[in-house]
């Protein structure tokens, strides 16, 4: 789904709210994903298209390839993360994180936008 860029850029809107609101999942909670109710399986869905992209931008495709057949041959998560990254999946988990409320910071500025917009809206309606 990340090499297609189907949902990347499509529809981040629920993703957005979840970052801005602080509803994110961690990555084992997404590993759980079939145990959600549909607004969370959407959330964690697009949080682990956007984990995909992370990895790629910060450690490049050859890094993902080998994430992807460790798992395969069910290495250890944090053990395989510091090996092909220098950085444990706590840490990595917390950078993209990180990553990820920086890149949607600009949203809790274009709800306040729509609320006052409404909100004006609704004064100029009760006069």
């Amino acid at each position: 789904m990340y090499m297609s860029g189907e949902t990347l850029y499509k529809r981040r809107a629920p993703l957005a709210r979840a970052v801005v609101s602080g509803h994110t999942h961690t990555l084992d909670e997404i590993e759980d994903v079939l145990q959600m109710g549909p607004a969370d399986a959407r959330v964690a869905y697009l949080q682990s298209i956007d984990m995909v992209k992370f990895l790629v931008e910060r450690y490049g495709w050859e890094a993902v390839a080998q994430l992807v057949h460790g798992y395969r041959e069910g290495l250890d998560s944090d053990t395989m993360f510091y090996e092909i990254t220098g950085h444990d999946y706590f840490d990595i988990e917390a950078a993209w994180h990180q990553d990820l409320r920086e890149r949607y910071k600009w949203w809790m500025l274009l709800q306040l936008f729509d609320l006052i917009l409404f909100s004006g809206e609704a004064f100029l309606c009760s006069c």
